[in-house]
Parts: C-alpha cells; structure tokens; sequence
C-alpha cells in the first residue's frame, strides 16, 4: 500500500474519459476524494443517463471510464473532478498525486 492516493486521468482526443483512483493517504484526503469521485459518477447516472463503466475493488480502489465522454455535460462533470481532485492535491501534496 502506497503513502498517498495515485488518480490517473485518461484522455482520449484532449477529452477526459475515465480515472483510476488508487491506493490510500490520510484518511480526511481519502474521504475527499472518495465522495467528488462517487458524486461525479452519480451525477453522470443520474442527471445525464450515462452509465460509466465502473470497478470497485475490495481496497477501495476505483476505475471509471465513459463511453459518451463528448457528451458536453459529461465533460463538464469530469473536468469538474479533475479540478476537485487538483485542489486536493494543492492542499495535500503529500496524500494524493494527480496524472495524466
């Protein structure tokens, strides 16, 4: 287990399509994050009808991809996170590291 979160953004066409969420940090950083990745997929089911292909692992580890992710609202929504987690990551340099 690593000492700090590793969220690995996927692009596809300069457009964001999914994350990975991994490992774990401080716990207060962990929930952060847990609850802007779990709206934002809940936002994209529930406002936009998108269903993103979703894995949950027993340590918590997410991995999320959309296939409409040129859907404007979608993007929206998913830069959305990626400025949350980034804000995160501002403040919690040393629990959480955002990629591309």
């Amino acid at each position: 287990m690593a000492d700090y979160i590793k969220a690995e953004i996927f692009r596809k066409d300069g457009l964001i399509y999914g994350f990975d969420i991994k490992d774990h940090g401080d716990p207060i950083v962990c929930s952060g994050v847990s609850v802007l990745t779990m709206n934002t997929i809940n936002s994209l089911e529930a406002l936009l009808g998108i269903t993103p292909a979703l894995e949950i692992n027993e340590s918590g580890e997410i991995h999320f991809t959309v296939d409409d992710h040129k859907n404007e609202k979608a993007q929206l929504l998913l830069r959305s996170l990626e400025l949350g987690l980034k804000g995160i990551e501002e403040e919690y340099s040393d629990d959480i590291k955002v990629y591309d």
